[in-house]
């Protein structure tokens, strides 16, 4: 896969094993180089910048491969990583774009379920509202395309969940919320990380949703 920068100049390269059992890392991309950064760089952005900035809104998957079946099937609003950590440089360049929503439509496993825990922190970080797309077990959205069809997959980003209320659900998977200690330091440990974002008003909205969320008088939070 050529890698384009926003303007659509090549950068580099990136390829993907076309064998999930052989040998050797998922994905191979060029090494980095002054014009090729990975931390800096989002597959998909020369496709889909100019709406991105006229929406205000993104998607973001895992692979190049679901970013280019998304973009080809109308959905020019998504960029990728490049197979590496999403970063906070990924979105400052976002940003630059006056985003205001994001989408992440990640794998649907264990593994994509902890990316998008820590992207969406990113995001809500900077005070852009996170939306998590319900990507079923075993599937992404490269094969909800393929086997489903468009429509289904924009049908899972209307029932796509806010961030807040996700973490919650991930977090709380091994946690007995019947028992008040259990209960209190996953409150805290949510609570935590909302005073780490930047912006005081969606903290303090944040701070009042978790208590809404969790059954508790908001005084206590």
């Amino acid at each position: 896969f050529p890698i384009l920068d926003a303007s659509g100049r090549v950068i580099g390269f990136s390829a993907r094993k076309m064998d999930d059992e052989s040998f050797g890392p998922k994905y191979i991309n060029t090494p980095e180089t002054p014009l090729f950064k990975k931390s800096q760089t989002l597959y998909g952005l020369s496709f889909s910048r100019r709406r991105i900035a006229k929406e205000k809104r993104v998607i973001i998957v895992e692979g190049q491969i679901d970013a280019l079946r998304l973009i080809q099937s109308g959905f020019n609003i998504t960029v990728a990583g490049q197979g590496t950590a999403f970063t906070e440089d990924h979105v400052k360049e976002l940003l630059k774009l006056g985003i205001t929503q994001v989408y992440l439509a990640l794998d649907g496993d264990e593994a994509g379920a902890a990316a998008t825990s820590k992207i969406g922190n990113l995001f809500q970080k900077e005070g852009v509202e996170v939306y998590v797309v319900p990507t079923p077990l075993g599937m992404d959205p490269d094969i909800i395309l393929k086997e489903q069809g468009p429509l289904a997959f924009a049908q899972l980003l209307e029932k796509a969940e806010d961030y807040l209320s996700f973490l919650l659900s991930y977090s709380s998977k091994e946690t007995d919320l019947s028992s008040p200690s259990q209960k209190n330091h996953l409150i805290q440990t949510i609570a935590q990380k909302i005073r780490s974002w930047d912006h005081p008003l969606m903290v303090h909205e944040s701070l009042r949703k978790l208590a809404r969320l969790t059954q508790v008088p908001e005084k206590h939070i």
